[in-house]
């Protein structure tokens, strides 16, 4: 089996989005090892089953001290869910970082100091070990962007003509 380097805990909104561009299970071609947890998965219904149970993906679950905590940190931001908080709370105690692309998340997350990324972090990560090719990537992006997700428009454009350009 290949080594898996560093440890990334992964909001489902991150596999709906690979998963409308049509690249779901890609993610896990990537060196890291991905992670989330058991209420962030049962919360996102849209999550496939062959994502949920892929070899790659550990699921986190936690004692009824964790889940104590969490409500606790959840009581003083209430805009965020408790899958929102288990993920949180997993990036906090362990010191790895968080793929989302819920904004309320992130901006939370970044003033805990817990580094976070978003998906197209995740496509650039795709592109440089040469996972997806530039082209495929930037049909990937657009697919997802069709699908109505908030992505930076600046930064979409700026990625697409510059995977347009590689494939020349």
């Amino acid at each position: 089996m290949e080594e898996r380097h560093r440890v990334c805990f992964v909001d489902t909104n991150i596999f709906v989005d690979l998963d409308n561009g049509g690249v779901g299970n890609h993610l896990f071609e990537l060196q890291y090892q991905f992670s989330s947890t058991d209420l962030a998965l049962h919360e996102a219904t849209s999550v496939d089953v062959e994502t949920r149970s892929h070899p790659n993906l550990t699921v986190r679950s936690f004692s009824a001290e964790e889940l104590i905590v969490m409500f606790h940190m959840r009581s003083q931001t209430p805009t965020l869910s408790v899958a929102d908080m288990s993920l949180l709370y997993v990036c906090l105690e362990e010191k790895v970082p968080l793929l989302t692309g819920d904004a309320a998340l992130r901006k939370y997350a970044e003033s805990k100091g817990v580094e976070v990324h978003g998906l197209l972090w995740v496509l650039d990560e795709l592109v440089t070990s040469e996972v997806l090719r530039p082209g495929i990537a930037a049909d990937v992006l657009e697919r997802i962007c069709d699908f109505g997700s908030f992505l930076p428009v600046n930064e979409c454009t700026r990625r697409l003509k510059k995977w347009r350009h590689a494939e020349g």
